[in-house]
This record gives C-alpha cells, sequence and structure tokens, in this order.
C-alpha cells in the first residue's frame, strides 16, 4: 500500500521547440539541395559517401547504396576514376576543400562532366565532423567552350585563305607601285604600272 508519490514534472517545450525548428532546417536545406539539377553530397570524416541527393541520383541511374562508401567513384570515367580516387583521399586526409572536375556515367550511358566542390565541416573543437558539397552539370559550359574553339578554328582558316588570296593579286600591284615610285622607269612603264 502506497503512502507516499513522488513525482517531478518538467517543462520541455524549449527542446520539443528546438527539435521542431531542426527538423524544419533539415527540411528547408534538402530542398535547396533537391532543387539543384545535379545535387549536394556529404561524406563521413574519412570521405565515405554517406548522402547523395536524389536528383544526382537520378542522373547516374543509382541508388544511395550504390553510392554509398566510396561506390561513387564506379560512376567515374575510366580515364578520371584512379586520379579521382587519390585526389579525394589526399583531400580527405589534408582537411583541404575539394574542388575537381570530372566526368559521371549517367543513367543516358553518356559521360556528363561534372564540377565537384566540397567542404570540410568542422565541430567546435575544430576537428572535421564531415564533408559537404556540390555537384554541378558543366555540358552546356564545355558546348559552348566546345563551339567557341570550333569558331576560332573556322576563324584562323578563314584569315589564312584570305591572306594568300590577297598575298597573289596585291603582288603585280605592289610592282606597279614600285614603278611608279623608280626614277629609272621610262614613260611607257610608268603607263603601264598606272
Amino acid at each position: 500500500r502506497a503512502i507516499l508519490f513522488s513525482g517531478l514534472l518538467i517543462d520541455i517545450t524549449a527542446q520539443k521547440n528546438a527539435e521542431q525548428a531542426l527538423r524544419a532546417s533539415e527540411k528547408l536545406y534538402r530542398a535547396i539541395g533537391e532543387s539543384l539539377d545535379y545535387g549536394v553530397w556529404i561524406c563521413a570524416p574519412d570521405g565515405r559517401n554517406v548522402y547523395t541527393s536524389e536528383s544526382f541520383l537520378r542522373l547516374m541511374g543509382a541508388t544511395q547504396e550504390q553510392c554509398a562508401d566510396f561506390g561513387w567513384l564506379t560512376r567515374l570515367h575510366g580515364d578520371d576514376a584512379a586520379a579521382t580516387s587519390a585526389a579525394w583521399r589526399e583531400c580527405v586526409a589534408a582537411g583541404g576543400v575539394w574542388y575537381r572536375e570530372l566526368r559521371v556515367l549517367g543513367a543516358d550511358g553518356l559521360y556528363h562532366p561534372i564540377l565537384a566542390q566540397g567542404v570540410p565541416v568542422r565541430g567546435e573543437d575544430g576537428e572535421i565532423s564531415g564533408w559537404a558539397g556540390i555537384n554541378l552539370d558543366i555540358s552546356r559550359l564545355k558546348q559552348t567552350e566546345e563551339a567557341l574553339r570550333e569558331a576560332d578554328r573556322r576563324k584562323d582558316e578563314f584569315l589564312a585563305t584570305l591572306a594568300h588570296e590577297l598575298r597573289n593579286p596585291l603582288a603585280p600591284i605592289r610592282h606597279a607601285a614600285r614603278l611608279l615610285e623608280s626614277q629609272a622607269a621610262d614613260a611607257q612603264q610608268q603607263g603601264w604600272a598606272r
């Protein structure tokens, strides 16, 4: 038979409000990440991928599980994979900023040029608690660069042809001008030159 019942009431309204604000903030940043064409990524302190945005997964035709850890490296172009893997591991070891252009195999079977950028996220103690970054599709930029290179090549070809075509008719004109300036030319030669 209980004689006394004791208890303690604690107001956790502030804690619940903070948790709700945190969930709202997470939703907001996830929505921002998903609004980018080719998305965002998050890695653990050791460089293993723990999150890739849905938009980037759709581009690759891959699942989060396939990209997890270092699985994303299998989606890189053969010419880029080894160097990118080594550069990423070096970046993680040094705690540096990630900035690399690479080619990723898309769901369409084509390689897409991607500019990957990321930074270490540091905790209160200054230690790296993870990595966050973005992947930007730079296909249009690459197409524009190629179009500009082609236009520059055609311009150079046109100027070379023009210079060649102008050199031939200018040779007799140059010769006639020299005859007109020459004191040794007689009247018939100067008449021809005019």
